[in-house]
């Protein structure tokens, strides 16, 4: 399915997130704790020309959907 504009692909992210604050309330919590994280994602790439084009992701991890460009140097 891989041509030379259209490049799918699969990936793994491994992370550690800090969610410790020095703000302290009461009433404060916050729905993340400290510790490693793992994100698996799923993307395509297309270039309109050979420098320059666009990505998608979908997956778990640092963001449900991701849209942006991309550039070869």
């Amino acid at each position: 399915m891989e041509t030379s504009s259209f490049d799918p692909y699969i990936g793994a992210s491994l992370g550690f997130r800090y969610a410790g604050s020095g703000y302290s309330d009461y009433y404060y919590s916050s729905s993340y704790n400290s510790g490693l994280w793992v994100g698996l994602h799923l993307g395509a790439r297309f270039m309109f020309s050979p420098k320059v084009g666009a990505f998608t992701e979908v997956g778990y991890g640092v963001s449900a959907v991701k849209l942006g460009l991309t550039a070869k140097f």
